[in-house]
């Protein structure tokens, strides 16, 4: 995986996955995923009365063309950085947005 990575991104091995927790959905104002299996799933854990907003990641990408991320696996080195680069055009956007702007939630996002 790391060696198709464009040189210009930030560093981002020493970072890992962790498991979704209950306490997320009050710790988070928001939470994006990946693809509309797994948002169904959050929407389905999330109460309520829960803080965060489930949402899905590529709908803040105008020229993602679809809203589920594209499995970066399923193709060869140059798909993995197709996919790659779109999830940092997700990231520059989500950092272009503005920081109290959180669909149905009178809520702040939080940095």
């Amino acid at each position: 995986m790391r060696s198709p990575l464009p040189q210009k991104t930030a560093p981002i091995f020493p970072l890992c996955a962790r498991q979704l927790t209950a306490d997320d959905f009050a710790r988070f104002n928001l939470i994006l995923c990946a693809d509309c299996d797994n948002l169904a799933v959050l929407r389905a854990l999330r109460r309520h009365h829960s803080v965060a907003q489930c949402d899905l990641l590529l709908r803040h990408v105008a020229h993602a063309g679809a809203l589920d991320v594209p499995d970066p696996y399923s193709g060869d080195s140059s798909q993995f950085c197709a996919v790659f680069s779109l999830l940092c055009d997700a990231m520059d956007a989500l950092r272009q947005w503005p920081i109290d702007h959180n669909p149905g939630s009178s809520a702040t996002m939080q940095r």
